[in-house]
């Protein structure tokens, strides 16, 4: 039977979690930003949209991650379930289950990526010129090269994620972060090229796998790797589980990834960089959102393992509510504040970039209401579900981009993942609601309506404070959101949040006290 202690001690372990994912994941974030904006500047729109179009079929952040097979989410989640039911002697057979299969899957990624290496001048004939063809080669060979230890490096995620050993994970995420922001400013800042610049990306993948396999040793003395211990009793689950998050994985990954090609094709390389850094204005604001839902999957499992609806029920409210107390006002900030931002940011040659900017941040307003449903979806096992919903979402996205690419340019193509994702949002909600047996009108009470006008009072006050200052350097821009800031973290502290909410917050900051 689980008691208080348990739930307080369950609940720490998750806002921990998130805690640290936050604090090393803000310092990668602002990292990222720093050397991206150093190499828009400095490689140019031409190699820049070389680069863009490789990573788009890379295995860690492109088409071929898809090679993974949805392996890293199931051994995310049945070693979540293993550790919930005290049966840690299962994790050798599924983690050596996992790496028998990803590692075969990494010799199939090389085997593409080295025919990508000598077609790829071919098939994409809006690569203009001798330099940035040869250029596109060496990007996919050494792309090639990060397969092989990318991804078998994942089935060791799985592991330090299922056992909630976050703070891990983001050591070594913080090692190889530091080891590449500096590695990377050294090749741009003395002249070297884009494909020096990819170099320094698979040498920080390379230190981040073997980082996950030693630590995910140490910390899991039971974990024993080795042929004899795959058999079918450890691969059948794990692959009806995998099956259908790696089907929901090819839908997503198209989904990030269609953009860059159909642009590509229609429109031409020149635009893949404004489309990139756009993107990436995007994905910064869904940082604090990945942050509420790092922890969710295996938290799911775990209370699901334990049979516990109520603190599902709570799971799900509260961290919808953090997810958008998180999100929405860095969504908002960057929405207003896109011109400036773009052009102190990689110059003024992007600033016709800040319309499709904020088209891709009002896409991240409407899926920070439905993320901590979909995440617990998938940690309660309804990935079946989860992926017709994606399916259909994908279509959706795939038709308007291609429509709308030749007339809209990358205006369409975002207007396809809005209208795609916007159909597709509340059936998530719908299905997380129906599971948990609540209703919408409470789900809308506790989770949605508490933000929501403390976020358009942070608007109305960047907005007036942006006017009265005129912001002109990224310096500027972030004064302009502080005094927004503080008055929101207040509000929200003080009227969204209930006094137990905050008393939990004081909680779970405070260290655990050892049982009597």
């Amino acid at each position: 039977m689980t008691g208080p202690v348990s739930e307080v001690a369950h609940g720490r372990r998750v806002f921990r979690n998130t805690l640290v994912t936050g604090a090393v994941g803000v310092f990668s974030l602002l990292a990222n930003f720093f050397v991206i904006g150093v190499a828009g500047r400095h490689l140019g729109m031409g190699p820049y949209g070389v680069l863009t179009l490789a990573l788009a079929f890379s295995v860690s952040a492109g088409y071929l991650s898809i090679s993974d097979l949805g392996l890293q989410a199931g051994v995310t989640r049945f070693i979540a379930d293993a550790d919930g039911r005290g049966e840690r002697e299962r994790i050798g057979e599924v983690v050596s289950s996992a790496l028998a299969v990803l590692s075969a899957t990494a010799v199939v990624a090389v085997a593409i990526l080295l025919t990508l290496a000598v077609v790829g001048a071919h098939l994409f004939v809006n690569v203009h010129g001798s330099a940035l063809q040869n250029d596109l080669r060496l990007l996919f060979t050494l792309f090639a090269a990060e397969a092989l230890f990318g991804l078998p490096a994942l089935a060791f995620v799985g592991v330090l994620q299922g056992l909630q050993r976050y703070g891990w994970i983001k050591v070594v995420d913080l090692s190889r972060q530091i080891i590449y922001t500096i590695l990377a400013l050294v090749v741009l800042l003395t002249g070297h090229g884009v494909v020096a610049f990819g170099a320094v990306m698979i040498a920080g993948t390379a230190f981040a796998a073997i980082g996950y396999a030693v630590v995910a040793r140490l910390l899991c003395p039971e974990m024993r790797i080795s042929p004899r211990l795959i058999n079918r009793k450890a691969l059948r689950p794990l692959a009806g589980f995998s099956a259908w998050v790696f089907i929901s994985r090819v839908n997503g990954v198209i989904w990030a990834q269609m953009d860059t090609v159909i642009l590509s094709i229609v429109v031409g390389i020149n635009v893949l960089a404004g489309y990139n850094f756009a993107a990436r204005l995007q994905s910064a604001a869904s940082y604090p959102q990945s942050l509420s839902a790092a922890a969710v999957v295996p938290a799911s499992a775990n209370l699901l393992a334990l049979e516990s609806r109520v603190r599902l029920q709570a799971l799900l409210v509260r961290g919808t509510r953090y997810s958008l107390a998180l999100s929405l006002p860095v969504t908002i900030a960057a929405m207003i504040l896109a011109r400036p931002l773009l052009i102190s940011w990689v110059g003024g040659q992007y600033a016709r970039y800040s319309g499709p900017a904020q088209l891709f941040l009002t896409y991240q307003l409407i899926s920070c209401t439905a993320t901590i449903a979909n995440t617990m979806l998938v940690g309660m096992g309804r990935v079946r579900a989860v992926t017709v919903y994606v399916t259909i979402a994908m279509g959706i996205n795939l038709t308007l981009s291609i429509i709308l690419a030749h007339p809209l340019g990358v205006s369409g193509v975002i207007i396809g993942t809005l209208v795609g994702y916007g159909i597709t949002a509340p059936l998530y909600i719908r299905l997380a609601l129906k599971e948990l047996s609540m209703s919408a009108g409470q789900f809308l009470r506790q989770a949605i309506v508490p933000i929501l006008p403390w976020a358009a009072l942070f608007a109305l006050i960047v907005a007036l404070t942006s006017y009265a200052v005129t912001p002109t350097g990224l310096i500027t821009i972030a004064l302009c959101c502080v005094p927004a800031s503080l008055i929101y973290v207040v509000c929200v502290t003080r009227f969204a949040m209930t006094a137990e909410e905050r008393r939990a917050l004081l909680g779970f900051l405070r260290p655990a006290r050892p049982p009597a």
